[in-house]
């Protein structure tokens, strides 16, 4: 069997147009081909001259010819050759193009086609993606590895080979890379990041300023600009509830696509304004209940059908119905009353209501200073103060507006400055960015 070196970047296009050569060549009468028609097909071993000549030969067959002649059994073990050196190819890109090809590709075709892959191609990949994406990729292909069709590796670095194509096609990434570039050499870093300050903390966006909003997306910036998007990894503290600042970077360095980020930012942000507008509807509600005068267990039903299908009830894990002033405060400093979901709203105004009825709308005064919802704080004074009932709603009305707008418009912001720092942007191009969304 004939042994011809493949090239080092073979094109797998290239080779079927070599076998339509050799296809139309045969068919033409041309003796070279004729000649490696009858060396290398076997049911053309036994045929001669004018037989030979005559013989109808496929396209397939031609491919076969072509396979044999480069060392491989058939043309599957030809294209599969031609498909590894490709993938293996990839390892020559550099980190940014690197991480642009990975934030198209499914955590599935990563993990079944980097399985038997060269150390270059899995270090390439693997080092340009986040530590907790990097854990699972890493793990899913061990599992897959023991018993993977062995097509399914092919068919997945295939995918991987169509978007290195796309991307190469809108100017994204240089496919095949250069001839200079360098393929991937040493070890895959698997120790956690040092970890830096939370640039938040536990302080939501709406009680930051604008302008402290654009500082932070701009030191971020300057970090992923010198570092690279995945040194953001650092920026989230591990074992802590994720707030919108650290769901957004999660979501960027685990390499998620921006048009991807921006639409889950921007469903979090409405789903929270949702949420509170349901809060705060209850806390106006409330507040009208209790400036009527309603039975307790009647403000209770009120809040919750806000939140509660019909026929749908729940019932308070405490009740005081005797509860004074300040036993209500007490429960309220001890979180025993709180308003952090509507379930707690509903319970806490319950307890309002009791004691309204037990004191008297003064009775309601040391709870007024405790709350920390600022919409229940004025809503309470107001009423211990016996301010007009519509005057009151209209206000109460219009603090609300006020605080979903502050909230939409500061996470709006928000968003935009991470989708900035994904791209690259430099400093000064973020704090406009926030600034010019926070505004409009």
């Amino acid at each position: 069997m004939s042994s011809k070196k493949l090239p080092a970047r073979a094109s797998l296009e290239n080779l079927r147009k070599q076998a339509k050569g050799l296809h139309k060549a045969f068919a033409d009468g041309d003796h070279e081909a004729v000649t490696r028609i009858q060396e290398h097909l076997p049911r053309a071993t036994v045929l001669f001259d004018d037989a030979l000549r005559a013989m109808d030969l496929s396209l397939q067959e031609a491919q076969h010819v072509l396979a044999r002649e480069y060392g491989l059994s058939s043309w599957d073990g030809l294209r599969g050759a031609v498909e590894t050196s490709d993938f293996d190819e990839l390892s020559r890109l550099n980190d940014r193009e690197t991480q642009t090809l990975l934030r198209q590709i499914s955590q599935k075709d990563l993990s079944r086609a980097i399985v038997g892959a060269s150390d270059a191609l899995r270090g390439r990949f693997l080092t340009n993606m986040s530590r907790r994406v990097r854990s699972f990729i890493i793990e899913e292909s061990k599992t897959l590895a023991r018993d993977l069709p062995a097509h399914e590796p092919t068919v997945s670095r295939q995918r991987i080979l169509e978007w290195a194509e796309t991307l190469r096609d809108n100017g994204q990434i240089t496919w095949p890379p250069a001839a200079d570039a360098l393929p991937f050499e040493g070890e895959v870093d698997l120790t956690p990041p040092v970890q830096h300050d939370d640039p938040v903390g536990d302080i939501s966006f709406e009680e930051l300023e604008v302008e402290e909003i654009a500082e932070i997306y701009a030191e971020l910036t300057e970090v992923a600009r010198r570092d690279g998007i995945l040194a953001l990894e650092s920026y989230i503290p591990r074992g802590r509830r994720v707030n919108a600042l650290r769901e957004g970077i999660r979501l960027a360095v685990d390499g998620t696509n921006p048009e991807l980020i921006a639409d889950i930012l921007r469903v979090r942000t409405e789903t929270m304004a949702r949420n509170r507008r349901v809060r705060l509807d209850m806390v106006i509600q409330g507040i009208a209940s209790l400036q009527a005068g309603d039975n307790p267990w009647i403000i209770f039903h009120k809040m919750q059908v806000h939140y509660l299908d019909a026929g749908v009830g729940e019932t308070p894990n405490r009740s005081r119905e005797q509860i004074t002033a300040d036993e209500l405060r007490d429960w309220i400093e001890r979180g025993w009353l709180a308003a952090r979901a509507p379930g707690d709203l509903a319970v806490l105004f319950l307890h309002l209501g009791f004691a309204a009825r037990n004191g008297g709308l003064e009775a309601l005064a040391s709870a007024a200073q405790v709350v920390e919802l600022p919409l229940l704080k004025a809503g309470l004074e107001q009423v211990i103060a016996a301010r007009d009932h519509a005057e009151l709603r209209a206000d109460l009305m219009a603090q609300m507006e006020a605080e979903i707008s502050r909230l939409e418009r500061h996470h709006f912001a928000a968003s935009a400055g991470l989708l900035a720092v994904v791209a690259g942007a430099h400093p000064d191009v973020v704090t406009k960015t926030v600034t010019e969304t926070a505004t409009s």
